[in-house]
């Protein structure tokens, strides 16, 4: 072996073990998320407005991209969100490591509207009037006011505190209602929607930007003396603006949907 192959060997050894060893290669990232309540479904079904709740189970993610398939994006490991409009909505997940590889994963998400099916009187309590009215061989029926977003209504009186926002429902006059007849129902034709930012209006601040007096469930009593408001939504917070309707036996995957003020619920399904 020549002196010069001999030199030659021996430095490319020591390059060799001069060499760092390779940095191990970052495992890749994996896309993955749960709906917060827990649904077991790739497939969520929710009303308009319903907070939608996610729960980020990516692995090796830094990185995160939501695509809740409105045109609308968040970059939050667990964001929450509602949807204004029905419709099937695909919501994406795009995760990202520390090496900018990437991972995707998608589920589907099901938004119903709050459609008003039946109109019930359940109570014949006399809530506004001071004195109260001691009507003889009444006659009964409702009305539905839905005041529009940023518009002002008058008062009609203080004695009869509703505000003169649009009907968008009048039952029929009925007469011979008694407290062992309730609830008496009445069944809505067409289709109704709820609109729900108006229903959840408090006067001490807006709720999902609506501001208005929002919903008037109303019950008028007739007899030989007059006509009179006995229920009205308008009533709470000195007569000034809506607010206190409550929801009950709320139940998407029943199908159904109640509202109460006072005399009057609003019953309704998903669609």
């Amino acid at each position: 072996m020549s002196a010069r192959y001999a030199i030659s060997v021996l430095l490319l050894l020591g390059l060799a073990a001069c060499q760092k060893d390779p940095a191990p290669s970052q495992p890749g990232p994996v896309a993955k998320f749960a709906f917060a309540d827990n649904t077991a479904s790739d497939v969520l079904t929710v009303a308009t407005y319903d907070n939608v709740y996610l729960t980020d189970q990516s692995v090796n993610a830094v990185g995160y991209r939501w695509d809740y398939g409105n045109d609308s994006l968040r970059t939050t490991s667990n964001p929450s969100f509602y949807y204004t409009k029905p419709g099937t909505y695909t919501l994406t997940l795009t995760v990202q490591n520390a090496n900018k590889q990437t991972a995707t994963v998608s589920k589907q998400i099901r938004v119903l509207d709050r459609v008003i099916k039946q109109v019930a009187i359940v109570d014949l309590s006399d809530r506004v009037g001071s004195p109260m009215h001691n009507l003889v061989n009444p006659t009964y029926w409702v009305v539905l006011r839905v005041g529009e977003n940023h518009a002002n209504y008058p008062m009609q009186s203080l004695a009869n505190p509703s505000f003169n926002a649009p009907i968008v429902y009048e039952s029929q006059k009925v007469t011979g209602l008694t407290s062992a007849s309730l609830p008496y129902v009445f069944t809505v034709p067409g289709k109704l929607l709820v609109d729900f930012p108006a229903l959840n209006y408090y006067p001490f601040g807006t709720k999902l930007g609506y501001t208005g007096v929002g919903y008037g469930l109303e019950l008028y009593g007739q007899d030989a003396t007059g006509t009179y408001l006995l229920s009205t939504s308008y009533m709470p917070y000195y007569q000034s603006q809506s607010g206190g309707i409550g929801r009950v036996g709320t139940n998407i995957q029943q199908n159904i949907f109640t509202a109460v003020y006072g005399d009057v619920r609003l019953i309704g399904d998903f669609e």
